[in-house]
C-alpha cells in the first residue's frame, strides 16, 4: 500500500485523479441507499422538512450523494464524511430541506444518487406524499 508522509493512502494525480489502493484480502462494496422521511417533530411544526439519504455498507470510502427533485439536481451542503464501522465498510448521509409544499406534493419524485467512481449510481426515491384532512380538520399524514 502506498502511504504519504501524513500516513494517509489517498494519492492525487493530474485535476483530481484519486488512486485508492486496496490493503490484500479487501474487496469494494457498493453502497445501499435508503432514504428516511421527515420526523414527526417537522411534520408538526410550520417550517421546512427534511429528508435524508443515508449510503452505507461500503467500501472504500470514495462514495458521495446527490439529490435531484424532478430530475433536477438539488445543491446541499451538508454532506457528512464517511464513517468507518467496525465490519470495514463506510456511511454517508445528505440532508434534502423541503418546503412543506414541495413534500405533500404526490408528483413530486425525490432522488438520491449514491456515486461510486467506476460504478453506477445506486439510487432510490420516492414521491410526495398527499396531504390529508381527517374528519377533525387537522392535517394527518397517511404512509
Amino acid at each position: 500500500m502506498f502511504y504519504l508522509c501524513d500516513g494517509t493512502d489517498k494519492l492525487y494525480f493530474g485535476e483530481g485523479t484519486l488512486l485508492h489502493v486496496l490493503e490484500a484480502g479487501k474487496v469494494r462494496k457498493e453502497p445501499e441507499v435508503t432514504i428516511f422521511p421527515p420526523n414527526l417533530q417537522e411534520l408538526k411544526d410550520k417550517g421546512s422538512l427534511s429528508l435524508v439519504c443515508v449510503a452505507s455498507g461500503f467500501y472504500p470510502e470514495h462514495v458521495s450523494i446527490r439529490w435531484m427533485v424532478n430530475g433536477v439536481v438539488r445543491v446541499t451542503y451538508d454532506q457528512n464524511k464517511p464513517i468507518l464501522h467496525e465490519k470495514d465498510t463506510y456511511s454517508i448521509s445528505r440532508r434534502l430541506i423541503l418546503t412543506k409544499e414541495e413534500y405533500y406534493t404526490p408528483s413530486n419524485i425525490f432522488r438520491c444518487d449514491a456515486s461510486f467512481p467506476g460504478s453506477e449510481n445506486v439510487t432510490k426515491e420516492i414521491n410526495g406524499e398527499k396531504k390529508c384532512t381527517g374528519a377533525t380538520g387537522k392535517s394527518e399524514m397517511h404512509g
